[in-house]
């Protein structure tokens, strides 16, 4: 499969996940609320987001293991970028969040003895403060790790990959290392969080820098597909 057949699919496939909603599964995850003493617990999963969550886990597998260069044409805009980082957040985010509440269906069903695709009660159990809390914390250590592993195997995320968009070293290697696409992502991270203000002093940053205090410098830049 050539690189332009495997980004039209993979953004069909994502505009296609979007009739989830329309069949009803809007909510997926775990949830909690504290307020003047009382306790709202919540968690559901579905069907449909598990066959979700094996196509994406596959694509993410696909384009880690694919072996192209692509070639670079520029640098993208801030556009692109915020357009390249939603749709990260939202593939990783459905992916990891529905993984994280059918394993809190299935600790409820434990304690209950009966497996339903969600629940919503007004107390907590012990399970809440000491499985819960881990889960989602790890939840967004993953998506972390989701944004930062593929540099280090020189590949692209999926939002970049559709928006053709690469991150590469400025030393001219092909890939970072593990620390330094952590201190990468985050700089990135960083910097397209800054990007609102800079637009509004009238600046468009379209070459990605590490800040000074990071080892890593990298270049963003616009690539096409041969």
């Amino acid at each position: 499969m050539t690189a332009r057949v495997l980004r039209a699919s993979i953004s069909a496939g994502l505009v296609l996940s979007l009739s989830m909603y329309a069949l009803g599964v809007t909510t997926f995850g775990f949830g909690g609320e504290w307020s003047d003493g009382k306790v709202a617990v919540s968690a559901a999963c579905h069907p449909i987001l598990l066959g979700w969550d094996v196509l994406g886990v596959l694509c993410f597998y696909v384009l880690v293991r694919r072996r192209d260069s692509p070639r670079v044409v520029g640098f993208p805009g801030s556009g692109r970028r915020i357009v390249a980082l939603f749709v990260d957040l939202y593939f990783g985010t459905t992916i990891l969040a529905s993984v994280g509440g059918l394993i809190i269906l299935a600790l409820e069903a434990s304690r209950t003895g009966r497996f339903e695709w969600s629940f919503e009660r007004q107390y907590a159990v012990t399970t809440d403060y000491f499985v819960a809390v881990p889960i989602d914390l790890l939840t967004l250590g993953l998506l972390f790790l989701y944004l930062a592993f593929p540099l280090t195997r020189g590949k692209q995320t999926v939002g970049c990959f559709i928006m053709r968009i690469k991150v590469e070293p400025a030393s001219g290697s092909d890939r970072f290392t593990l620390r330094q696409a952590v201190q990468c992502t985050w700089s990135e991270c960083l910097a397209l969080a800054s990007l609102p203000f800079a637009l509004i002093r009238g600046r468009d940053h379209r070459k990605g820098a590490s800040q000074a205090s990071l080892s890593t410098a990298y270049t963003t830049v616009l690539v096409e597909y041969l």
